[in-house]
């Protein structure tokens, strides 16, 4: 039986997430934590790319009104955690519907770069909306979230909480990928006019993919400033967008396990070339496109290479015994 039918990735995944546990390190708590939050958005970067083929590079955009919406909500408005978080869920529905609307007959490039403009005028609207944001100073002293009473403080029990939502995530993407509307998103991606003739609603299953994706950046915005308590305008950057993106293509776009696999090779390949320094970036860009020219299915591809390999030498064997 394949390896990924037996779930062993699941292993895999969770002996990661709990490797800060063991090792008792602040900066991998918060290193992987942070990868948690990251790989949220993009699980649902991948409904509207992988599965329905739209570009996005403004994930960043709503990540970013998501956050300090949140922060303001629970600094200056007195709210509690959860439930600025229902309501910023409610708000990137809002933005990812708005967003799907406007760019309904966009294609490729032209969604690509009218997404770009959504990330570009967000970041803007931050520096200089100073009452609201605090400008280059950013937000600061956002309350913590509480569970019955407990205050989620400590970096263990934040990754904890973090780790929660992402195997939420992880299974209602599952589901819906397993459903009649991830074969609709399949379908229109393949071909939006023979599957309108199938009878497809494309304007609906287009408007799902761009809400599903931003209500996933809404849960990461909402962890994000209950759980950091501070946030800057400059981190909510293009640059970020791309770096979902590039969760998503290098992982496997189109699978549910691809923007995990993407994620940590992202996350951890970072790190294992920070001591190039300037160079890192351009190493790390070369294999990036690599693995783009030569396995066009991203790592995940080559993880089922190896498998085959695997499974055929074990067949040789089988057949050299007999």
């Amino acid at each position: 039986m394949s390896i990924l039918k037996r779930y062993y990735w699941i292993a895999i995944i969770i002996a990661l997430l709990a490797l800060p546990f063991v090792m008792g390190s602040y900066y991998w708590i918060r290193l992987i934590t942070t990868m948690g939050v990251y790989l949220i958005i993009a699980m649902g970067l991948n409904m509207l790319l992988g599965y329905t083929g739209l570009v996005s590079i403004g994930q960043a955009g709503i990540f970013g009104v998501t956050a300090y919406t949140a922060g303001m909500l629970m600094k200056k408005g007195g709210m509690g955690f959860w439930t600025s978080f229902l309501l910023v869920l409610l708000l990137g529905a809002f933005i990812g519907l708005f967003i799907g609307v406007i760019t309904l007959k966009l294609k490729q490039a032209y969604l690509a770069i009218s997404t770009l403009g959504l990330a570009l005028m967000v970041q803007n609207v931050l520096l200089n909306w100073r009452e609201f944001t605090g400008g280059f100073e950013g937000l600061l002293g956002v309350p913590k979230p509480t569970v019955f009473g407990f205050v989620i403080r400590d970096p263990s029990h934040v990754l904890f909480m973090v780790v929660v939502f992402c195997l939420l995530t992880f299974f209602i993407i599952w589901n819906v990928s397993n459903s009649k509307w991830g074969r609709s998103m399949r379908a229109v991606k393949d071909d939006e006019i023979a599957a309108s003739m199938m009878g497809i609603d494309v304007v609906r299953i287009k408007l799902l993919a761009f809400t599903l994706s931003a209500v996933f950046a809404a849960v990461s915005g909402g962890l994000y400033a209950g759980l950091y308590g501070a946030m800057f305008p400059d981190y909510f950057s293009m640059d970020l967008s791309v770096t979902f993106l590039c969760m998503v293509v290098l992982g496997g776009m189109g699978t549910v396990l691809g923007p995990i696999i993407g994620a940590s090779v992202i996350t951890f390949g970072l790190e294992m070339l920070r001591g190039l320094g300037e160079g890192q970036m351009l190493v790390y860009g070369i294999l990036i496109v690599a693995v783009c020219v030569l396995k066009p299915g991203g790592v995940l591809e080559i993880v089922k290479d190896v498998e085959n390999l695997f499974a055929m030498n074990k067949r040789k064997g089988a057949g050299e015994n007999v």
